[in-house]
């Protein structure tokens, strides 16, 4: 009796929903069939909610980046290798590996290299006389404030790019996009300006303190609250 024929496909895709992911990737040897329904999208959802990596799924997470500059790898990888995932996949007539297990695939492999020590750990940034109370990254810079500067930095390069002087006023929140960043101010002022060329593109004023910033296509969504 083949058992692909006499249990229907809902009941061993609930079978595989209770397995571990060492069980689940032996099952998907057995054969085509049940590699098909253990790459089920429910599955592997589970699995990364049970490691925390959910919110991996959601956003513009790219587990692929790695600053390329032979300088930073020389003096501050701890192995000497580099943690680049790369999956190269030959021709097949198997379905290919769908979003979830993708992202369960990789978040295992950035977990092993935290575990290994494949990683690189980048010089301190300094730029600031008083706390960080903002800032954001894209991976490729990052926009920093406090309450004497805001500084660019060129994380492929590890440079400071520009530090830009504030006179007491804490910077509350920074939101990149490009090569475009938002600023907002304690006295109520939001900044936008150019990251290549540190350039005041415009200012927009407000009636209190803007606490977050978000952009949205072309707009800059603007939340604050003031005390009645």
């Amino acid at each position: 009796m083949n058992l692909n024929d006499s249990i229907p496909d809902e009941i061993i895709e609930k079978i595989f929903l209770n397995l571990d992911v060492k069980d689940m990737c032996t099952a998907c040897l057995v054969c085509s069939k049940w590699r098909h329904l253990c790459n089920s999208e429910k599955i592997w959802r589970k699995q990364c909610r049970i490691k925390n990596w959910i919110k991996y799924g959601y956003g513009a997470l790219d587990l692929t980046y790695l600053p390329s500059s032979d300088k930073i790898l020389s003096r501050t990888n701890v192995s000497g290798t580099s943690p680049k995932f790369e999956y190269n996949v030959e021709e097949s007539k198997l379905s290919p590996i769908p979003k979830w297990r993708m992202i369960y695939i990789k978040s295992r492999f950035l977990e092993l290299n935290w575990v290994k020590g494949h990683y690189n750990v980048l010089p301190t940034l300094r730029a600031h006389e008083t706390r960080v109370s903002a800032f954001d990254s894209d991976g490729m810079v990052l926009v920093s404030g406090s309450t004497d500067a805001v500084a660019i930095w060129d994380l492929d390069n590890v440079i400071l790019r520009y530090k830009i002087p504030i006179h007491k006023d804490q910077v509350n929140h920074i939101q990149l996009l490009g090569h475009t960043v938002a600023i907002s101010f304690t006295e109520g002022s939001i900044k936008v300006y150019d990251t290549i060329s540190s350039r005041l593109l415009m200012t927009f004023h407000a009636r209190c303190a803007a606490e977050h910033l978000r952009f949205l296509s072309k707009e800059l969504i603007v939340c604050s609250y003031a005390d009645k």
